[in-house]
């Protein structure tokens, strides 16, 4: 084979090298929303929504679950047969099954159960692009079932990974054996063009003797010209084969460097994983600090407003009796008897119940939960959740009541008047604040002097 014929070969087998070690195509990288558990979440899929490997549309949650927990995660889906997955992973691309579950028809509803072995799972809501729609997903804690994660059945979607793993290992093999073939030959070549350029010099060497033993001048000159031409061909050869060995080289270290960034891109990769999970725990750490914080200052002001009742309470109680004569102070026995203040009746008022307003769009928030405004305070607050909603209305002595939805207001009402002769908490007067008007809401009579919590 010539030379050209060879470095043709050579160059050919790493322009195939190059395209098999090429950086594998760009995915896209979707982080998971959070979940937490015993909590619901409502979404939407549809055409613009990602897609997974099946040609689905998807949304996905990250849910954390300590080990030995129990789950029951259902997906309700509205106008499409929605398809539930529990996986695990960083990333929802990525993320590997473990239970799937389907539901029956469009509108149905598909669960899964299972016992956590610790840590965190990606709960994925899935179905065709068209028609889409709204879907609800709940995981809970539950009773013990016999499904682990331990004898979970593979989805298709891992048996087609790892079929794809299988071939391209197969291919990179073959390239490998392919490699070492062609390095071979090289070596093979080298070899022969060192033997041939010995043997040439050997040859050299002969023939300058001979023509030094038998001159005439001619002789000596037709050696001399033979002998020129032929260092000046090895000369070329060398050459040659210089450049054919630094072009080699290049190749390798073109090779090195793509396994060098190759490295850097998964190191870079896994720190990223490393530093988003970190960010979501102290977020998460961060919101229940914060809930923890309010709880205690709602405790200790309805505290405070139970002893001030307490003491307002008394004095009335005090008031009414020196009213009725039955309590005379020591001085008023030792003198002379005077005529005892006439009770006074007290005014009552009609009083409108207090309403908590929860902005469902369009207001800031703060840990993914709104802020709902109450006549007591504001709260941090899931506008679907009564027990949060109390925090706002400064009691849970009583349930809230679910007055409905006022335009893009979750309006919920606290069961007790408010004086709409004073101001501050608990008096103030969302529903106007708001400018809403709500034909459910409760009206009480009450004494005017009361400052809230009317609930006569």
């Amino acid at each position: 084979m010539s030379v050209a014929g060879r470095l043709g070969a050579v160059f050919g087998w790493a322009a195939l090298a190059a395209a098999c070690f090429s950086a594998p195509a760009y995915a896209q990288t979707i982080a998971p929303k959070l979940l937490a558990l015993d909590e619901s979440v409502e979404g939407s899929i549809g055409s613009s929504s990602p897609r997974d490997a099946d040609g689905l549309v998807y949304d996905c949650y990250a849910v954390q679950a300590p080990a030995g927990t129990k789950l029951v995660v259902t997906l309700s889906a509205r106008g499409f047969a929605g398809q539930l997955q529990v996986a695990r992973g960083a990333l929802c691309p990525s993320a590997a099954p473990l239970f799937t579950g389907r539901a029956a028809e469009a509108g149905g509803t598909a669960t899964v159960r299972l016992a956590a072995a610790g840590g965190r799972y990606i709960v994925m809501a899935a179905g065709p692009a068209s028609p889409g729609g709204r879907y609800i997903i709940r995981v809970e804690t539950a009773d013990p079932v016999e499904t682990t994660e331990a004898g979970a059945v593979p989805d298709s979607r891992r048996a087609i990974m790892e079929a794809q793993i299988s071939a391209r290992n197969a291919e990179l093999a073959r390239l490998a054996e392919e490699r070492r073939l062609v390095e071979e030959a090289r070596q093979r070549e080298e070899a022969r063009q060192r033997r041939e350029e010995a043997r040439q010099q050997r040859e050299e060497e002969q023939a300058r003797r001979e023509a030094e033993a038998n001159r005439p001048d001619t002789a000596a000159l037709i050696a001399g010209a033979f002998i020129g031409a032929m260092n000046d061909a090895t000369a070329d050869l060398r050459r040659q084969q210089a450049a054919d060995r630094a072009r080699q080289q290049q190749f390798v270290e073109a090779q090195r460097r793509m396994q060098a960034q190759q490295a850097e891109q998964r190191a870079a990769a896994d720190a990223s994983r490393t530093a988003l999970d970190a960010r979501n725990a102290a977020t998460e750490q961060a919101r229940r600090d914060a809930l923890a914080q309010q709880a205690a200052a709602n405790a200790r002001m309805i505290e405070a407003r139970r002893q001030a009742a307490a003491a307002q309470a008394a004095q009335q109680q005090q008031q009414a009796s020196v009213t009725r004569g039955s309590y005379v102070p020591e001085v008023a026995r030792s003198a002379s008897p005077a005529a005892t203040p006439s009770p006074t009746a007290p005014e009552i008022i009609t009083m409108m119940e207090g309403v908590v307003v929860c902005p469902t769009e369009g207001e800031p928030t703060l840990f993914g939960e709104g802020i709902c405004h109450g006549p007591f305070q504001n709260a941090l607050s899931d506008h679907r959740k009564p027990y949060d909603i109390s925090h706002a209305c400064g009691s849970s002595a009583r349930p809230p009541r679910d007055l409905g939805m006022y335009g893009k207001y979750h309006v919920w009402g606290c069961d007790y008047g408010i004086n709409p002769r004073k101001s501050g908490s608990p008096n103030v007067d969302q529903a106007a604040r708001f400018n809403l008007v709500i034909p459910s809401r409760r009206s009480f009579r009450c004494d005017a002097r009361i400052d809230g919590y009317c609930r006569s």
